[in-house]
This record gives structure tokens, C-alpha cells and sequence, in this order.
């Protein structure tokens, strides 16, 4: 009796101690930094950014579209660094928030999780097996003096394993969090390239599409409204590279008057006000 619960306590154990090292690797992998990609180069965050990071990123749980959620944020000043997808069984807001200390975002975003089905298993658990038989028996002798019996007893103890198998459920989950940086903008203007329908409509290639405007920037307090394609900078024509001269021209007159021509609704109109240093 004492070895079959020394055999049972020796299994309780070993499921204990299963079970703790199980919940030490689920605390010790984070999804997060695993499955961080960075979206915009370093250098360029680094030369956008308004300031460097403090250490100290805001967590906000998204409650909208990711479309809409990044809408928002940039009209706040916001742009995408980097972020984590991934699909698992645990992902915490202190994971991505560590995670975005580690990147040095300024804001993080969390989506709520989706769930995406159970993972079942067992996981197999071998203990030992001991087992200990009681045995007794006699045997008899004759001779000329007449006849002697003896009598024996004792214990076999046979040893070996039993394998058991532990049931497992897992519930799956999407993970998704986007960390973003706070811009230093000069003008406010979120802009992106023109789409060809668009192009068709003006008549250019000469343009960048306004899909959102910084609140409290410039652009902002002169009505440039999302939606608006700029089409010129000072009279020269708005193309969407580095190195354009509408560009150049606009980067060596932070802090003057500028004139932007903006298109909208079939209509040319222009708005002049000053970028920001």
C-alpha cells in the first residue's frame, strides 16, 4: 500500500510540475516582440519624430476599424512605426506595452482579440510503475525418520512505467497591435499619391491626396480639408517625391507665408498660411 502511494504522489507531482513549466513558457514568450515588424525605417522615424521616447508609451485599446483607428491617430500626429500580428493563446496589454517601451513608440494601439477556434490534444505523461506481490508456500520432505515441512513467505516487487495521457483545450486568438510614433509636421497635410481616377479628373499627374489633416496644425486652422488633392505649391506643381521642386521649395521656406492651390469639388481654390520650423 505504501509503495502504490508513493508511486501516486510521484505522478502528482510530475503533473505539477508539468503544469507549472507550461505556464513558465506561456509567460516568458511574448507574441508582441516575436511578431514586431517595423514598417518605417528607423532613420526615418528617428529624423520624424518630435521628440525622442520617452520611455513611457500610451496603451489605448482600439475600439473601431484599423483604417479607422489609424485615421485617428493621425490626425492626432501619429504615424505608423512598426507592428505586431500574430494568432495564439495568450497576449497580454503588458506584453505590447513592453514591446513598445522596447521599440520606442510614443502611442500603441491594441485591437481586441479574435477568436479563431480550440486547439485539443493530450499531452502523454510517463510515471513510474511499481508493483509489489505477496507470495507463500510450503514443501515436503520424507525420509526413514518420517516426513518435515517447511514453510516460506515473502514479497516480488516487479518495476516499470505507465503512461498516462493529460487532456488539453486551447482557445486561439488573433493578436494586433500598432505602435506609432508622434510626428514633428511642418504643414499638417497628410498626403497621399494620386489614384489614376483622380488623375483622370484633374488632368495631371501634379498631386497629393489630403486623406487627413492634423488637428491643430497649420493646414488645420486654414480649412485644408481631407478630401482636397494640393495640386501646387507656390505655383509649382505638387508631385509626390523627395525630391520634386514643389519639395525642395517647401522644406527651404519653413516659417514663411506659403500658398497652397487645393482642387475640390470640380473647383480650384488656395490657401495660404505658414509651415511649421
Amino acid at each position: 500500500m505504501e509503495a502504490r502511494q508513493g508511486v501516486f504522489d510521484m505522478g502528482i507531482r510530475r503533473i505539477a510540475m508539468l503544469c507549472a513549466a507550461m505556464a513558465l513558457l506561456a509567460a516568458c514568450a511574448s507574441g508582441f516582440k516575436n511578431f514586431y515588424r517595423q514598417t518605417t525605417p528607423p532613420e526615418v522615424v528617428q529624423r520624424m519624430r518630435l521628440s525622442p521616447p520617452s520611455g513611457a508609451p500610451l496603451l489605448q485599446r482600439a475600439s473601431s476599424s484599423v483604417d479607422q483607428s489609424l485615421a485617428a491617430a493621425a490626425r492626432q500626429g501619429y504615424l505608423v512605426m512598426g507592428f505586431s500580428s500574430f494568432n495564439g493563446a495568450r497576449g497580454s496589454d503588458s506584453d505590447a506595452l513592453a514591446e513598445g517601451k522596447r521599440v520606442g513608440a510614443d502611442l500603441i494601439l491594441v485591437f481586441d482579440p479574435k477568436y479563431t477556434g480550440t486547439r485539443s490534444g493530450a499531452i502523454p505523461l510517463t510515471t513510474p510503475a511499481t508493483e509489489t506481490t505477496q507470495y507463500s508456500g510450503t514443501a515436503t520432505a520424507y525420509g526413514s525418520g518420517g516426513s518435515v515441512t517447511a514453510y516460506e513467505t515473502g514479497t516480488a516487487t516487479t518495476y516499470g512505467s505507465r503512461t498516462t495521457y493529460v487532456p488539453f483545450h486551447v482557445d486561439r486568438y488573433d493578436f494586433l497591435a500598432v505602435y506609432l510614433f508622434k510626428e514633428h509636421y511642418h504643414t499638417g497635410l497628410l498626403l497621399s499619391p494620386l489614384t489614376d481616377a483622380q488623375r483622370q479628373t484633374l488632368g495631371s499627374n501634379a498631386g497629393g491626396y489630403v486623406y487627413g489633416v492634423v488637428d491643430g496644425s497649420p493646414a488645420f486652422f486654414a480649412d485644408v480639408l481631407a478630401g482636397d488633392i494640393v495640386t501646387a505649391i507656390d505655383g509649382l506643381p505638387m508631385i509626390m517625391t523627395n525630391d520634386s521642386a514643389a519639395t525642395t521649395y517647401l522644406q527651404t521656406h519653413y516659417g514663411r507665408p506659403v500658398t497652397f492651390t487645393i482642387f475640390r469639388h470640380g473647383a480650384y481654390l488656395t490657401k495660404t498660411f505658414v509651415p511649421l520650423k
